[in-house]
């Protein structure tokens, strides 16, 4: 069947209460449509990537304050996390928000290290915006009783290697794409 897919912005994502008319929107149009699977992109929460950017700017500058810009956007996550998943959710998705903002961590301990920051590291950082809003989102979803499964972009569209401005390979995203939607149940 046909996929309708809705993108969303950041401000769409921006508070918990914005996650929840999303899916109350989703919802709707899912009753009305009543067929074939419904897609959602999801953007990182509303000023979360230029937090990260402000992050890797501090640094970059040495000036330590990258922990404490990470430490806020970690704590706007897990207060989105108890809001919006189902308490029985809460511990996985809990620890895969930790591992993720330990990877971030990570990045940003090496470029205060070192004093730069690669596209390849700049890309890296900055994406944790959308891996963690993707769940949460998902999560969203099955807390008001539509199923819905949380997928990383980063299995599903190839790109060449021009960290800050790839070009995406369609023909492989394509055929990525159909398979992990073909697996989806409608």
């Amino acid at each position: 069947g046909q996929a309708v897919i809705h993108k969303f912005g950041g401000t769409s994502v921006g508070t918990p209460g914005r996650v929840r008319d999303v899916v109350r929107l989703i919802a709707s149009e899912r009753y009305r449509q009543r067929r074939g699977q419904l897609v959602v992109v999801s953007s990182a929460f509303c000023g979360v990537t230029d937090r990260l950017l402000e992050a890797i700017r501090a640094a970059v500058a040495r000036e330590a304050t990258h922990r404490s810009i990470l430490g806020e956007i970690r704590d706007r996550h897990e207060a989105a996390l108890r809001d919006l998943a189902d308490p029985a959710e809460y511990t996985t998705l809990r620890a895969d928000l930790d591992a993720l903002w330990e990877q971030v961590r990570e990045l940003l301990e090496g470029v205060f290290l070192l004093r730069e920051c690669s596209p390849r590291f700049t890309d890296a950082i900055i994406s944790a915006g959308e891996r963690a809003s993707v769940p949460l989102v998902a999560a969203a979803f099955r807390k008001a009783g539509l199923p819905a499964r949380a997928l990383d972009a980063r299995e599903l569209v190839r790109t060449d290697n021009r960290f800050g401005e790839a070009t995406v390979d369609f023909v492989t995203t394509r055929t990525l794409t159909q398979v992990a939607f073909g697996s989806l149940p409608p």
